[in-house]
């Protein structure tokens, strides 16, 4: 993911995935941008995945409690997924995330 570098929104971001018990595997500043680029491990299981990703909304992103979030997991072979979500194992693709 990608979040602005030295901002709230950074610092929440991390606080989500720390509260989870989860270090970021990847931690770089982008030269020229004043952005960094974070990669975090994934929990073990389904509804560890689900509760994480709810919180990085919510506590990262600011998404409103009153919004309700529905999850559908399915199984899929990596090699048929576009080549942007490909990513290793048990880590969260990078996907550009703005911030605001």
């Amino acid at each position: 993911m990608v979040v602005h570098d030295n901002t709230h929104r950074e610092q929440a971001v991390r606080a989500v995935f720390a509260a989870a018990g989860l270090a970021p595997i990847r931690d770089e500043a982008v030269n020229g941008w004043s952005v960094r680029v974070l990669r975090y491990p994934l929990p073990a299981g389904a509804s560890s995945i689900e509760e994480l990703i709810s919180d990085l909304l919510r506590k990262g992103y600011g998404l409103a409690e009153n919004i309700r979030i529905e999850f559908a997991f399915w199984e899929v072979h990596s090699t048929t997924l576009p080549p942007f979500l490909r990513c290793r194992a048990n880590t969260l693709p990078e996907i550009p995330i703005r911030a605001s």
